[in-house]
């Protein structure tokens, strides 16, 4: 089963309601907590201790436990997941069954991995704050020098070889007066989709905040369809963020909070369907990964 971008889109925006929903849309999958980068922000510092889980048999149990969850998608992230030595053995396994997304920073992509990626249609997530180092160093904190141009040329790679590939970034007071202007570069370049993520917590001025969100949907109706533009506002208080850490526990967690609970304490690695659902708020679940207000 496997699926683009636009795919996996559809695979979402086609659950028409969240009545009856009986199993999750999207779960994340942490699969490492090793990054070249310290984001100010890092959603996932309390894994960069847990060390690697490699054992085949073990992320095959993973594997097997997200298959009976039967989301529809699958995100792979980290830390930094192209620095994970079981990668293509978890998308190989993986993608037989869901849609399947991969959060990366860009630094590690090669040719061997965008050839890989493309031919197996795995959409890549590249997460960038903004095309100006000034900005975006300063934010990601990279331990390889010139990060931010080295990712801005992999992206140009992905154009031109028509990869799947959408920008992930993570608005925050250190980026959000240049917001717009980031956004006309990226329209100019021709990316296709622009996913933003409000940090959590976000720290400033909330009307401007609100402004800015504003200012992005008209920006968005100005250019038509030449790219789609995705805000998580990351205000709700409902449990709709499904996860799964390092070791291979699945945890639930609030929309606007990164507190993170197990979501059966008494089976870490493998709750069961209904005792996911009771504890998963569907509402906010559907809700955020349709794009649907409800």
């Amino acid at each position: 089963m496997l699926y683009s971008y636009e795919q996996c889109k559809i695979l979402l925006s086609d659950t028409e309601s969240y009545d009856n929903l009986q199993s999750p849309l999207l779960i994340n999958w942490n699969i490492n907590g090793e990054c070249q980068n310290k984001c100010t922000y890092c959603f996932s510092r309390d894994y960069k201790s847990i060390p690697d889980l490699l054992s085949e048999s073990k992320l095959a149990h993973i594997i097997a436990c997200i298959k009976l969850l039967n989301p529809l998608v699958v995100v792979i992230s980290g830390g930094e997941p192209l620095l994970y030595p079981k990668l293509k053995y978890i998308i190989d396994n993986l993608n037989k069954y869901s849609g399947v997304i991969i959060d990366t920073n860009g630094l590690c992509l090669n040719e061997d991995f965008i050839t890989y990626f493309k031919e197996n249609k795995i959409l890549l997530r590249i997460s960038l704050d903004d095309y100006r180092s000034s900005i975006n160093d300063k934010i990601r904190k990279s331990s390889i020098n010139c990060s931010t141009d080295i990712i801005l040329d992999k992206m140009e790679k992905l154009l031109v070889t028509n990869t799947n590939f959408i920008v992930h970034t993570v608005l925050s007071n250190y980026n959000i007066d240049n917001i717009l202007e980031f956004g006309k570069y990226l329209n100019a370049k021709g990316i296709k989709f622009w996913e933003i993520q409000v940090v959590i917590p976000f720290i400033g001025d909330i009307e401007k905040l609100h402004n800015k969100i504003s200012d992005l949907k008209n920006f968005e109706e100005s250019i038509e369809s030449q790219m789609t533009i995705n805000i998580h506002p990351n205000s709700g208080n409902e449990k709709g963020i499904i996860l799964i850490n390092p070791k291979g526990e699945f945890l639930i967690r609030k929309t606007n909070s990164l507190k993170k609970e197990f979501i059966d304490s008494e089976n870490k690695d493998n709750p069961d369907l209904s005792t996911l659902m009771k504890v998963l708020d569907i509402k906010n679940h559907f809700q955020r990964y349709t794009g649907k207000i409800i």
